[in-house]
């Protein structure tokens, strides 16, 4: 999973929730589009999970041993301690 900064304003405001976001991973792993598939509610959350996303890497899918490209939607959660 992509490493998620807490943006400071939502952590002041106690803003919480999960942004479902849509990614393509390409052959090489990398995220070739990244889309918010469901809102956490809050826009500072779903910007920072998109960000996350577009600088995660991925282990590339395999297909009878060949990489091809695949399609996931993961959910991010904000949750503060």
């Amino acid at each position: 999973m992509p490493r998620l900064a807490y943006p400071a304003a939502a952590r002041r405001l106690g803003e919480t929730g999960t942004a479902l976001v849509r990614v393509v991973v390409d052959v090489n792993g990398l995220p070739r589009e990244v889309t918010l598939h469901q809102s956490s509610g809050h826009p500072r959350l779903d910007e920072a999970a998109l960000d996350a996303m577009r600088a995660a890497r991925f282990q590339p899918y395999r297909v009878d041993g060949k990489a091809v490209e695949a399609v996931a939607i993961a959910p991010l959660a904000f949750q503060l301690q």
